[in-house]
């Protein structure tokens, strides 16, 4: 039984209270700060991932990995010790071909990696059936790839479970006592609509590609722009619904958020993501709206604190995703590093082609099915293309809603 501490901390937090039944050895209780808890509510079988920093200020030295889960109605938990994170991350500055020897290495060799392999197995048995989903809130700036983890041999985690990652994001503004932290939900929804779309094709490189893009996007509803100014701007003003907000462009990546950037090669045709916050963009606050953002641009994914912010939640983390879901996007596609732009644009329009073919699919099921084909075309034909092709693959993650499915209004409707 827990002792008084731990029952004050339990009966404190209303949403995991008499959800509780039993603790670790360790007496470790469920975390408070993360909105998507496990509790009654949830969908037995749904996974929660929540990956912790332990270090000195603002120097991340070792991190830890829990894992929460309901089995009918009971909590079944993991709990990893604090160890130093291995090096492999798809930011990182070595070569891409080394990608899947580190993460082979990571999965095959390193004790946490194998616990966390041991526990879903052993959940996969428990409840008979798939997980439905797994929530991944990593609130560390190691960037391990989690997607890519072997739970066995050549079966990676974000290809045979649909995996969605989630941040913790606070109110707007903190002075005012009746904001309340963005929650996560997993309510069904249709993200219908138009579709808005900025793609450059200012720049040599990504201009072949991008208009392969276009033309699929020709398919729907779409009001395209070619200035990032102009797109968003519109944005700023629409007052109807939209589907999908689409962006086919360069992405940049810096140490703080005024050097996160997308748009063109020239620093002058970039946007900042903190300029962004100059915008409200009212369309996402519309009743039943829920719009998804595909941000197919290097780095776009990515979130880290920014100490410039002085943000004073020292779990929050700031990228494009946390930032169009604090506004009322209901999902977010982004990318963990830099794509070539040939493989950029064929995950884009595989996407599209799957969504097309399959419309009852949600977006996070979606990218799972993508992962998994590019595993199956690798391990069938292990090409150096296939390999690039199975590394980008995954270095796109969704955040936001696990169901919602993407309905955008057809060109003529």
């Amino acid at each position: 039984m827990p002792d008084k501490q731990l029952e004050a901390q339990i009966s404190s937090s209303k949403k995991i209270k008499n959800n509780i039944k039993e603790l670790t050895k360790n007496n470790q209780t469920y975390e408070e700060n993360f909105s998507a808890q496990v509790t009654k509510k949830n969908e037995n079988g749904v996974v929660f991932l929540y990956v912790e920093a332990q270090g000195l200020e603002a120097k991340e030295e070792k991190y830890r990995v829990k894992a929460r889960c309901n089995i009918e109605d009971e909590p079944y938990q993991l709990n990893t010790q604090f160890v130093e994170p291995p090096k492999v991350s798809f930011s990182s500055s070595s070569p891409k071909s080394q990608i899947l020897s580190q993460i082979r290495c990571f999965s095959q060799k390193r004790e946490e990696a194998g616990q966390i392999q041991e526990w879903l197995l052993d959940l996969e048995e428990k409840l008979k059936k798939n997980i439905p989903y797994l929530v991944i809130n990593d609130k560390t700036d190691f960037e391990i790839p989690w997607e890519m983890l072997e739970l066995e041999p050549d079966r990676y985690l974000g290809a045979s479970i649909v995996t969605i990652r989630w941040q913790d994001i606070g109110p707007p503004f903190r002075h005012k006592k009746e904001n309340k932290s963005i929650s996560w939900n997993n309510k069904p929804g249709d993200s219908c609509g138009d579709v808005v779309a900025y793609t450059n094709t200012k720049d040599k490189d990504l201009k072949e590609y991008i208009e392969s893009e276009i033309e699929l996007l020709n398919e729907f509803k779409t009001k395209h722009f070619e200035q990032i100014h102009d797109f968003l701007i519109y944005l700023n003003q629409i007052k109807s619904p939209i589907s999908l907000v689409y962006i086919a462009s360069h992405g940049f990546w810096g140490d703080d958020t005024s050097k996160v950037t997308f748009g063109e090669k020239a620093p002058k045709n970039r946007f900042s993501l903190s300029k962004m916050y100059r915008y409200d963009f009212n369309f996402l606050k519309i009743k039943n709206s829920h719009t998804i953002f595909f941000m197919n641009a290097c780095h776009s994914g990515r979130v880290q604190k920014d100490n410039k912010f002085n943000t004073t939640d020292q779990d929050e983390r700031l990228g494009f995703a946390t930032f169009f879901l604090e506004k009322g996007a209901k999902g977010v596609i982004g990318n963990l590093g830099e794509v070539l732009a040939e493989h950029a644009s064929k995950i884009a329009i595989d996407f599209f082609s799957m969504q097309k073919n399959h419309q009852t699919l949600p977006v996070a099921v979606i990218l799972c099915k993508l992962r998994a084909q590019a595993a199956e075309n690798f391990r069938d034909n292990p090409t150096i293309e296939n390999e690039e092709r199975l590394i980008s693959t995954f270095m796109y993650v969704y955040y936001g809603n696990p169901n919602i499915i993407l309905q955008p209004s057809l060109c003529g409707e």
